[in-house]
């Protein structure tokens, strides 16, 4: 009896101990993700051309990490060339930003939430001799994913699924869209990023 006693205390001792010895890995200063983006109008069905169809291109952010948990995105920041039968053809630029919150940072796998402000401008063409409508429209958008942690320099995003709205007269839309890539991490911060 006084060895299961015995062994009882050595292991609630031991725990900590042994949970210390696994450090958690460098936040890093900086974050690059980049990956194709599939894009969907909600709502109004004859904008749509069909599931994931209507939007396209590469999506490129770059996060600022304040602590492991926090940083500030500079996010879809993203160029695109569409066609659709209700608008014709255009492209798209637009770019948010806002604060990501990172949950269970020390595993490998970390899921994250954002909530993202910016603006959007784009250039529609209805038919190819037509004249060419630029407008300038600002946007929220609200989305979250989820990466895998390869090393502590590269971490393959799963998916990133957001759903924004755009506000302008006219040319108001709630969208959706998914993307899954690559996100690279650049520097230490030196405090550990507590």
């Amino acid at each position: 009896m006084r060895n299961a006693w015995l062994s009882v205390v050595l292991l609630l001792v031991a725990t900590p101990v042994l949970a210390q010895d696994q450090a958690p890995p460098p936040v890093p200063r900086f974050d690059v993700y980049v990956g194709p983006v599939a894009a969907r109008t909600l709502g109004d069905s004859t904008q749509n051309l069909g599931p994931w169809v209507q939007g396209g291109g590469l999506m490129l952010s770059f996060g600022w990490n304040f602590t492991r948990a926090l940083a500030l995105v500079v996010d879809d920041v993203r160029f695109s060339v569409e066609s659709s039968a209700y608008y014709g053809r255009h492209v798209n630029y637009s770019i948010l930003a806002g604060p990501r919150v990172r949950f269970n940072t020390s595993s490998r796998l970390n899921p994250f939430g954002q909530m993202l402000v910016g603006a959007s401008q784009g250039a529609v063409q209805a038919t190819p001799a037509g004249p060419v409508g630029w407008q300038t429209l600002a946007q929220i958008g609200v989305g979250g994913g989820l990466d895998l942690r390869m090393n502590n320099r590269l971490s393959l995003r799963l998916a990133q699924l957001d759903v924004r709205h755009v506000f302008g007269n006219p040319g108001a839309y709630s969208g959706m869209s998914f993307s899954a890539g690559v996100v690279i991490r650049f520097g230490a911060r030196v405090d550990g990023g507590k």
